[in-house]
């Protein structure tokens, strides 16, 4: 391994273990000011996730093996000792509870579990997560995805025309989950959730400490079933601290 690749990895590394406390705009900025050429800087953008927002820098391209995938959107991959939390940036697929949920998670997970794929980070968004559309063998997973109709394009974050052209062409040839002319996409199922749970009008934010499941990357609040699970081995204060290391609350109980 040659010096700009140690190098390059070592980044990896110390960007990673920031961002997991919480500190990588913090580190980001440092970087940006010393000058260190170890990153590509990028611009803030709301291509991706909800609510996604990039650092002043993010990590630069690198290859990693997949090592899990919750589903159609959403994946964990691992380069070196590291592991990293990766959300399809510029798609939105079905929630796993959804109609087509599960045949598109399972569509992913053909594509790239076990696999090695090339990662190039666009930004962060707000669970902590890095957004990217990695490539496998030169295929772009965001565009397969689509193309297929297993995923939605996210209009509201992502301007992508190639994306657009892909699910146009998806949705005239009824694939996946275009058989289906009324599927409901997935945020606005997430809207309708909001918008039906009275305990967002009337109750605060649960109090900590949150457990994190390691392997399901879901963390509990205080009262949830699953909050003592043989897995739920990672601790947090507060809420953001665990979406900040890559955790997402669960479902039913963290609201």
């Amino acid at each position: 391994m040659v010096g700009g690749q140690v190098l390059h990895l070592s980044f990896l590394r110390v960007w990673h273990h920031a961002s997991r406390r919480g500190w990588g705009r913090w580190l980001a900025a440092a970087l940006l000011c010393l000058g260190l050429p170890s990153t590509s800087c990028a611009r803030e953008t709301d291509a991706g996730g909800d609510g996604a927002r990039s650092p002043a820098q993010t990590p630069g391209p690198f290859r990693a093996v997949v090592v899990h995938v919750d589903d159609g959107d959403t994946l964990d991959v691992r380069a070196g000792a590291q592991s990293f939390r990766l959300r399809l940036n510029g798609v939105d697929a079905p929630e796993i509870d959804q109609r087509f949920g599960i045949e598109s998670r399972n569509r992913l997970r053909a594509l790239i579990f076990d696999r090695t794929v090339d990662v190039r980070p666009v930004g962060v968004d707000r669970y902590g997560r890095l957004l990217a559309c990695p490539t496998v063998d030169r295929q772009n997973v965001c565009e397969t995805m689509v193309a297929e109709g297993w995923a939605w394009h996210y209009r509201q974050y992502s301007s992508d025309a190639r994306l657009s052209a892909l699910e146009k062409q998806a949705r005239e040839a009824r694939r996946g989950l275009w058989s289906e002319p009324d599927a409901m996409p997935p945020w606005e199922l997430r809207a309708q959730e909001r918008a039906d749970d009275p305990a967002r009008a009337g109750r605060g934010a649960p109090a900590g400490p949150f457990h994190g499941n390691v392997k399901s990357r879901v963390y509990h609040a205080p009262g949830c079933p699953d909050y003592d699970c043989a897995s739920c081995t990672a601790v947090f204060a507060t809420r953001e601290a665990a979406e900040s290391a890559g955790f997402r609350a669960h479902r039913e109980c963290v609201r």
